[in-house]
């Protein structure tokens, strides 16, 4: 084997590859699926799909360039519009997990009305606020 020349003002490193040693997860962290499933399911509440198909994306005008929150029609979205709605929707889910949680609790009363109670305005007020929305179409 030829030795290499080396200049000697220069401090040859002493540095082996063989040293490092790398290891990959073997499975997925659960936070990783629960991030992506909730990406995604916002992403279908909000009307993802549908802003994608819809050329141009529509946001807060109409044709006159009139500003307004809700379109006009059921077959039609603005880009705010279904991003609040997908919100609400996950608000409504929200209460319905308090309530969920407020079940297991039930021998513990006030524990109980401090998730239950809660849980169901959260849910009314989703419900009630999606209603309207609809309504003003």
């Amino acid at each position: 084997m030829t030795k290499v020349p080396w200049v000697f003002v220069v401090r040859k490193p002493k540095f082996s590859f063989s040293k490092i040693k790398m290891s990959f997860p073997t499975s997925v962290p659960n936070w990783v699926i629960y991030s992506l499933i909730y990406i995604s399911v916002f992403y279908i509440y909000f009307g993802g799909v549908y802003n994608v198909l819809n050329n141009p994306i529509a946001f807060a005008s109409d044709a006159q360039n009139n500003i307004a929150l809700i379109a006009k029609g059921v077959d039609r979205q603005f880009l705010l519009e279904g991003v609040v709605a997908g919100l609400l929707m996950f608000l409504g889910a929200f209460g319905l997990y308090l309530t969920k949680e407020a079940a297991k609790d039930y021998n513990d009363t006030t524990r109980f009305y401090y998730r239950a109670i809660p849980g169901w305005i959260i849910v009314f007020v989703a419900f009630f606020s999606i209603s309207a929305m609809m309504g003003a179409k």
